[in-house]
């Protein structure tokens, strides 16, 4: 009698280590699933003491980075923004324009030209 008990526990043992074993990935797929989209974003500021910059994507979200040596305050820099769970981040962040003095004054003159 006493070894029909015990096959009995390893049956149910067994199968619910089957079961929580094929249900993880379901379930576990809504909570850890990360979706990256590329966005462009703005450097809108950056702290010279701490070396972060805080970047503006065109959705208005708001994110702080460690800066690259060549970013400066209004560059457009093209990132992936990683969505899985409550927080969003962005990473692989690269230069994709460049804003200085003479591209504003390019700008303007482009516009009252074409007046």
């Amino acid at each position: 009698m006493g070894s029909k008990k015990y096959r009995g526990i390893w049956g149910v043992g067994l199968a619910l280590l089957l079961l929580g074993w094929q249900a993880q990935p379901v379930l576990g797929q809504s909570e850890n699933s990360q979706i990256s989209t590329g966005v462009v974003a703005t450097i809108t500021a950056i702290d010279a003491k701490t070396n972060m910059a805080t970047l503006q994507t065109e959705a208005g979200e708001v994110f702080e980075l460690p800066t690259y040596l060549r970013w400066t305050m209004g560059d457009t820099v093209l990132c992936d923004r990683i969505a899985g769970g409550r927080l969003s981040r962005l990473q692989h962040c690269w230069l994709w324009q460049v804003h200085t003095a003479s591209d504003a004054s390019t700008r303007r003159g482009r516009h009252t030209a074409s007046q």
